[in-house]
């Protein structure tokens, strides 16, 4: 015997047509290829020039070990290995691909934040149904601003004595070289922004592929719900709670699009196809793995780069 529950899931996937999960996918893949491209310009802000097409496929392999790939090899490490492994420079690659994953979250939150102005200056939901998207689309724009630009500040860092703090430990320089890469890419104010751009772009294809799979099940929200709430959550499952965030993600969209109206037999399958295309779209990568991008395990992975950017350092400042 099925539960309520279940047959409503069931029910939900049954109505969604094959051309609207299709758009919704296709969604998900602009949205991949625009990272490659942000990090493509990204890297150029540091002096590393690669193929475009190249970063587009180390975008691609990173997504396979982020979604595909049990264990501790994350994509962003993959991703600097790769390129520093082939340019011998790790510190700005460090630094591009952290910056990277901040403008990504970043503008996750301005989205949130745009749609939440754009409701209460048009006046076109009241504020108690937007109190708690609202409050948490607040806070989290102070802490992501917050911690960009202290990234790319090197005046904040030492108005704030930062610099005191990291020179007491062993690996001091591995701060000061990032830092130095950091003030690199915060003159590059033209490049920051076009990557911004295209991060801008590419969330929107990623969240409108979201809306279509649940408008297409039927879920009966409010349209602003998908781009207040949904950037959040994005947010939120950055957090290495559990393994992928398994569980708390789900819930999430469950919490968020019930205080929205929906139903949660609607709301979960979208859920759960929200995590399972993004799975389909990383094997692309695993065609970048056969055609030879080996990598050592973990400890060995982290080991090396850490030697890479040692010798780096010392290579730029011999006196020491």
């Amino acid at each position: 015997m099925t539960t309520p529950t279940r047959d409503g899931v069931l029910s939900a996937l049954g109505k969604l047509h094959w051309g609207v999960a299709v758009a919704g996918a296709m969604g998900f893949g602009i949205s991949l290829i625009l990272t490659g491209v942000r990090f493509w310009l990204l890297l150029r802000a540091v002096e590393i020039r690669i193929p475009l097409a190249t970063s587009i496929r180390l975008t691609f392999l990173g997504q396979f070990y982020n979604m595909i790939v049990p264990g501790t090899i994350g994509g962003d490490a993959v991703k600097a290995w790769e390129i520093s492994r082939h340019t011998g420079r790790v510190a700005p690659v460090l630094v591009t691909v952290v910056t990277d994953r901040l403008i990504g979250l970043g503008d996750f939150v301005l989205l949130s934040l745009l749609s939440v102005t754009i409701c209460l200056g048009f006046d076109l939901v009241p504020w108690s149904e937007l109190r708690l998207g609202a409050m948490a689309t607040f806070l989290a724009a102070g802490l992501c601003g917050g911690g960009l630009v202290l990234m790319v500040s090197p005046k904040l860092r030492r108005a704030l004595r930062l610099d005191r703090l990291y020179r007491r430990t062993s690996i001091a320089h591995h701060f000061e070289a990032a830092g130095d890469s950091a003030t690199m890419l915060a003159t590059h104010s033209r490049i920051l922004l076009l990557a911004w751009a295209i991060s801008t772009i590419g969330h929107i294809f990623f969240l409108g592929g979201i809306a279509l799979l649940g408008m297409g099940m039927g879920l009966n929200v409010p349209w602003w719900s998908y781009f207040i709430y949904l950037p959040l959550i994005q947010v939120l499952a950055a957090i290495p709670i559990t393994p992928g965030s398994v569980g708390i993600t789900e819930e999430l969209y469950i919490r968020s699009f019930v205080s929205a109206g929906g139903t949660a037999s609607i709301i979960l399958p979208m859920a759960l196809l929200a995590r399972i295309i993004p799975m389909l779209w990383a094997l692309p990568g695993l065609w970048v793995v056969l055609r030879g991008s080996t990598l050592p395990k973990a400890d060995e992975l982290a080991a090396e780069l850490h030697q890479r950017e040692e010798q780096e350092y010392h290579a730029n400042h011999p006196n020491e």
